[in-house]
């Protein structure tokens, strides 16, 4: 249809299929952020697609954003366009390091299969057997978690985004999403001792590919319990919930105190009295709800 061949004008390979217009735009700085970043400006798209009319062009725009093909983006304080994940570089730019304090793994492992048939934990070999990452996911996931680092209205550091690596500030630390393609997983690290907020957006990123992608992807949340044995975080939840001394995790029994140190970044923190106290104060702003959904997320971690 006209509207796919429209989409192929801005998503696209300019060296393989090069248009006419490309000539004029190919040396402006928008044109190469575009193909080198992945970073869209609407004037330029708006250059790129022609003399298709105003209407025209917002529609593309609107079926764009609607099957996530482009994701809402804020360049600077003067400069709002879009994020194409298809077109973000493959790797971080060379000097730009994983933040080294951030130890903290957890995986999120997308599958297919019933997880009832699914084992009580999983061994490297049955990860890669069992999960399957669809091409593309990762670099959705990367722009959605820039997104939503943006709402959030706590911007720590600006986004370094890639098909492979991806480093965004959620809420007041940043998180490193890693692609793992031995075990076909997602892998979230993060230099806090608490995990909860940012596995829980990261997850809804996921959700949200499921409902516009692969209506059959699902996913596990995984922890490491020992070398290349892997265990549901809900099922160290739950123990931990059941105040036994010794909990049954995959294939051993870990005493209690042992989960709490080395898997404590995926459990809630317990107050032993019971009480919390929490003072809020709220202004209304541009995008309000987006923070206010953030700064719920980060209280019902420490539920």
């Amino acid at each position: 249809s006209w509207l796919l061949q429209a989409i192929t004008i801005i998503i696209r390979h300019p060296d393989l299929h090069p248009l006419q217009q490309d000539d004029i735009l190919r040396h402006t700085l928008p044109f190469v952020e575009l193909y080198r970043k992945g970073l869209l400006e609407p004037e330029l798209a708006s250059k790129l697609l022609g003399t298709l009319t105003d209407t025209e062009k917002k529609r593309i725009i609107h079926v764009m954003l609607q099957a996530r093909f482009i994701i809402p983006h804020q360049f600077n304080s003067d400069c709002s366009g879009f994020l194409v994940p298809s077109l973000l570089p493959f790797a971080l730019p060379d000097g730009e390091s994983l933040p080294p304090n951030a130890n903290y793994v957890t995986h999120l492992a997308p599958h297919t299969t019933n997880a009832l048939r699914l084992p009580a934990y999983l061994t490297r070999a049955q990860l890669a057997t069992h999960c399957h990452l669809p091409a593309g996911t990762f670099a959705y996931m990367a722009a959605m978690l820039a997104h939503l680092s943006q709402a959030s209205g706590m911007l720590v550091r600006t986004p370094s985004l890639s098909r492979t690596a991806a480093i965004v500030s959620l809420g007041p630390q940043d998180v490193v999403l890693l692609e793992n393609p031995e075990l076909h997983t997602l892998e979230l690290r993060t230099a806090s001792s608490s995990a909860l907020g940012a596995l829980r957006q990261v997850s809804q990123c996921l959700s949200q590919l499921r409902t516009t992608h692969f209506g059959s992807l699902m996913h596990l949340l995984l922890v490491e319990l020992d070398e290349g044995v892997f265990v549901r975080v809900k099922d160290v939840q739950a123990g931990m919930r059941s105040g036994d001394a010794v909990l049954r995790l995959g294939n051993r029994a870990v005493p209690r105190a042992e989960v709490q140190t080395r898997l404590g970044h995926v459990l809630p923190s317990f107050n032993p009295t019971g009480k919390y106290h929490c003072f809020i104060s709220y202004r209304q702003g541009p995008r309000d709800s987006l923070a206010t959904y953030s700064f719920a997320d980060a209280l019902q971690s420490q539920a």
